[in-house]
């Protein structure tokens, strides 16, 4: 009796548990209800931006341009506005992408140039170009509140703005290598279509004036004296002209100077100062510093401060080394950029080995 009483109520339980309603058994069945999402939305959901600086850090000389140019400012972005189809498609026409200034999280904000630098002021003896201020080496604008276009570089597949000449100087003089842009897709009706921020990194910390300063390392000081100019930057490069004199002499280029239109002295110290500012490697045609170490556009054909010094630099910085830092083209703080000519690093480190040298940047 009491097995088949056992019996009886499992019997019940199976009966029980099949009886549900009829919302509870088809609810897998039943379609999801859909959800509408607006239409900026799903068009800012179509696609993504993504923008990229060419260098970790790109270097310049700052504030003076007046004795020579070892780097202009000349900041390279990249972009790449991606559909988010199936798969993903490259967005090569049909869209404008532009870059502007924008604030940082601090609310810098670095939106000119040329109020902060005396390039302009330099910019055709030493690269024999006639810019307006605010206009790069490569035509593109310093970064501002109005939009300025990329352009797409079909060889390699991004969109491109060559040579911004940012400086590390925000809008109310704040030293900040890290300024900030906003990168902005649109469609060609002015729908806004993605975003991305970006930074222009750049600092002007190359620390020439460690060892160059007057009165500083006896090893870098000129056969005939430090010049013990008052004005640091000045001081500082005069002091690189005149080593440069005493290691490299300039009487084999003189002749091709000439033909090439400089009217230069028997030296380079003794140049800059009769002339505003003296041709000394102004790079290759790029004027970013790409490779090599030719006469560039301008038909300069002294070897560049940075191409003289590499070898040197280097042996000297690692047999020298005080304070387990980098010296030369890059310092403590923001630039840490550069290998190759002032890399104070031993060779064996491998996660600095694939750096840019003096050729790259």
């Amino acid at each position: 009796m009491k097995r088949l009483l056992i019996s009886a109520a499992l019997l019940l339980l199976i009966v029980l548990s099949g009886i549900a309603s009829p919302a509870t058994r088809h609810a897998s069945a039943r379609p999801a209800k859909a959800v509408t999402a607006p239409a900026t939305a799903l068009a800012a959901s179509a696609y993504r931006l993504v923008a990229w600086g060419e260098l970790g850090m790109h270097c310049i000389d700052g504030k003076d341009y007046s004795v020579f140019s070892v780097l202009p400012p000349y900041n390279v972005i990249h972009a790449q506005l991606i559909k988010t189809t199936e798969p993903p498609t490259l967005i090569a026409a049909g869209v404008t992408i532009t870059y502007q200034a924008t604030n940082d999280t601090k609310n810098s904000f670095n939106s000119s140039s040329a109020s902060k630098t005396n390039f302009w002021d330099y910019v055709t003896p030493l690269f024999q170009a006639n810019l307006a201020p605010e206009t790069g080496l490569a035509g593109y604008q310093t970064q501002s509140t109005t939009p300025y276009p990329m352009t797409y570089n079909a060889v390699e597949g991004y969109w491109e703005a060559v040579g911004i000449p940012t400086v590390p100087y925000d809008d109310v003089s704040k030293f900040n290598p890290f300024p900030m842009a906003q990168v902005v897709a649109k469609d060609l009706s002015g729908n806004v279509l993605a975003t991305a921020n970006i930074v222009l990194a750049v600092s002007d910390e190359m620390s020439c004036i460690t060892c160059h300063a007057s009165n500083s390392d006896i090893n870098a000081k000129p056969a005939s004296g430090w010049v013990n100019n008052p004005d640091p930057a000045k001081d500082t490069k005069q002091n690189i002209l005149k080593k440069h004199d005493d290691r490299w002499p300039i009487s084999q280029y003189l002749s091709q100077l000439k033909t090439n239109g400089y009217t230069y002295q028997s030296t380079l110290y003794q140049t800059q100062a009769k002339t505003s500012g003296v041709c000394v490697g102004v790079r290759t045609a790029d004027r970013s510093g790409g490779r090599g170490g030719d006469p560039d556009a301008s038909g300069c054909p002294v070897p560049h401060p940075c191409a003289a010094t590499s070898g040197r630099h280097q042996r000297l910085h690692r047999s020298q080394r005080t304070d387990g830092g980098e010296r030369g083209h890059d310092s403590a703080g923001a630039a840490d950029q550069w290998g190759g000519g002032h890399e104070i690093h031993d060779l064996d480190q491998r996660e600095r080995r694939d750096e840019p040298d003096c050729g790259h940047v």
